[in-house]
This record gives structure tokens, sequence and C-alpha cells, in this order.
């Protein structure tokens, strides 16, 4: 095989390489020119290639930050989601086997009586001081009737009731 070593057909290749060379780097600050936000703004304005390089190591350093804080953020997160995952195995594993306790409806029902009885106490209060010696006396009245008193039927709270009036409220 021949190869040409003539001093005309080397020069020539070289202008084509260095064309080349010439050709890929203005594609090449074409393409910063449309991918760097703050070099498409100024399309119209002439900017020097040392302008552009600088322009275009700002974006890339704060594209860098960027990502550190947000991957900064989501380590955060997903610590704090293992957090919660703890508790929650936590307060899974604390939980009776048999699920949660069933409050007889008795108990639920005199728990919210004494709720709104102290309530009422408290906003009378409010209103009046001279209520509260006078709710001294209505707390054991109270107290008598939730414990005598049944609900669990209209016959059982009628015959309880009056069972509660005959004996508790007599002078």
């Amino acid at each position: 095989m021949l190869v040409n070593t003539s001093p005309s057909s080397n020069s020539s290749c070289g202008q084509n390489a260095e064309s080349k060379r010439r050709r890929n780097i203005k594609n090449g600050f074409e393409s910063l020119r449309t991918l760097i936000p703050e070099l498409s703004d100024q399309s119209n304005v002439k900017i020097s290639k040392a302008q552009m390089l600088d322009f275009t190591a700002n974006h890339i350093q704060r594209t860098i930050d960027l990502r550190d804080k947000m991957k900064a953020e989501v380590d955060s997160i997903q610590h704090e989601n293992e957090q919660l995952q703890q508790k929650i195995a936590e307060y899974q594993s604390s939980l009776p086997v048999d699920g949660i306790p069933v409050i007889q409806p008795t108990r639920r029902s005199r728990e919210a009586s004494y709720a709104l009885f102290h309530q009422y106490v408290a906003e009378r209060t409010k209103k009046s001081w001279q209520f509260y010696p006078y709710s001294l006396i209505l707390k054991r009245i109270f107290d008598t009737f939730q414990n005598t008193v049944t609900c669990d039927s209209a016959d059982e709270f009628m015959r309880s009731l009056n069972e509660w009036k005959t004996n508790s409220l007599n002078l």
C-alpha cells in the first residue's frame, strides 16, 4: 500500500482536521448557548467564549450545590422516615394481641356524664363563684345517681330511677 507523503497532501489533511476541530468547538459553544439558561436568554447579545465558559462553570456549580442540598434533604427525610417506621413498629408491638380492649358501654356513658357534669360546674362557677359550694352537694347526689341508675333498658332505667329517688332523695 502506497501512502501519499507529498507536502500538499499533508497540509490539506491538516487543514481538514483543523477545520473539523474548529467546527466541533463552534458546535460545542452553540450547544452551551442553548443548554445554559443565562446564555439562552441573551441570544441577541454578543458574549465572548470566556464569558460563556464562566456562565457555564457558574451554572454547573449552582447545579452541583442544588443537587447536594436535595441529596441532604432526601437523606434527612429518609432518616425521619426510618425513625417513624421504628416508632410505628414499637407502637404495634405494644398493642394487645386481642386488639384494643372494649370499654363497657355503661363505663363509657359514666365517663361521658362525669365529663359533662364537670364542664357544667366549671361554666356555672365562672359565672358565679357562689355556685361552687352548691356543686359539692350536687356532686354527692350525682355520684349516687351514677352508681344506682342503669340505662340498659327503659324498664330497668325507670326501676333504678325510682329506687334511687326513694333511697337517696329523702330529707
